[in-house]
């Protein structure tokens, strides 16, 4: 109930390969910091535990950083046999790390890899930003699990080159967030991404958005969307949509945007204030297009 900020439990000087593997961060407010610093060749790998800042942090990375089966959540400081946890006090560590708490902060990383990830009960569970040396982060996020957080990966800033994120799950009020800042690629593959409010998708920025073989669910309360684009544009290859209110929504800032096999469980949604929805193929999706508002064009491909 009187969380205080504090240092990194572990921070990295400016040098070569350093590793942490096999620790358990206990009641961390901030855990693992390399950068900004220049650093290269770091190993993250079996680490755990419950912080209440920020997880871990990495910035001017130059060369192939990797992050190997982390797990950050409150489980780790209620089971640790540290404290005496009550339910309420639970309850008070989830929502306090659900409104504060980001378990990677990428900033500037060259070629990362990081796999085998499990982030519970964050504010952001991935975070994609531009680094102190002005240099954006690549790489690849390759088989999460996040859940009961507020964001699961915010794009803020992506290097050119792009991200990949693939086979994973994100239960989050919006799974995946771009920023108005964000203009660069996302490959997003055999993902689920489960809204627990109102998008599964929400892109601001003039950023390019590939999805294959993901499924899109809604699990809210609110009037819900798949796909929301503010602006930018999208390409949908065999997905699944169910139960959205509107499986896709297009500003008049949206530019045109593909989408091929995208399957919904009823009628498929479609609003756009500008018809920029160029491309469709109908022989996959209800044959029954509903346009509230605009127009668009469908082809064969």
């Amino acid at each position: 109930t009187n969380i205080m900020p504090y240092a990194y439990t572990i921070k990295q000087m400016a040098t070569y390969g350093i590793s942490v593997k096999n620790v358990n961060l206990v009641n961390s407010y901030n855990g693992i910091c390399m950068g900004p610093e220049y650093n290269t060749l770091s190993n993250i790998v079996n680490v755990t535990g419950t912080v209440m800042g920020t997880g871990i942090l990495l910035d001017n990375n130059w060369d192939i950083c990797r992050i190997e089966n982390l797990h950050f959540g409150p489980e780790y400081w209620q089971n640790s046999g540290l404290t005496s946890f009550s339910s309420s006090t639970l309850s008070t560590l989830t929502n306090y790390m659900k409104t504060n708490t980001v378990g990677l902060d990428l900033q500037r990383i060259d070629w990362t890899y990081i796999s085998d990830i499990w982030l519970n009960s964050m504010k952001t569970a991935v975070w994609f930003r531009k680094g102190t040396d002005g240099g954006c982060p690549n790489g690849q996020v390759y088989n999460f699990y996040i859940w009961n957080s507020n964001e699961g990966f915010r794009c803020d800033n992506i290097a050119q080159y792009g991200m990949e994120l693939t086979k994973g799950q994100i239960t989050a009020s919006t799974p995946i967030t771009c920023a108005p800042s964000f203009d660069a690629s996302l490959t997003v593959n055999s993902v689920t991404l489960e809204t627990t409010n109102l998008y599964a998708y929400y892109n601001a920025g003039n950023s390019r958005a590939t999805f294959e073989k993901c499924t899109f669910k809604e699990n809210s309360s609110a009037s819900a969307t798949a796909i929301y684009l503010v602006s930018g544009s999208v390409a949908v290859n065999n997905c699944t949509s169910s139960n959205f209110a509107t499986d896709v929504y297009f500003s008049s800032n949206a530019t045109s945007s593909k989408l091929v096999n995208f399957n919904t469980s009823s009628t498929f949604l479609f609003t756009s204030s500008s018809g920029t929805l160029r491309t469709l193929n109908p022989r996959a999706i209800s044959s029954k297009i509903i346009v509230p508002t605009g127009s668009f064009s469908a082809k064969t491909f």
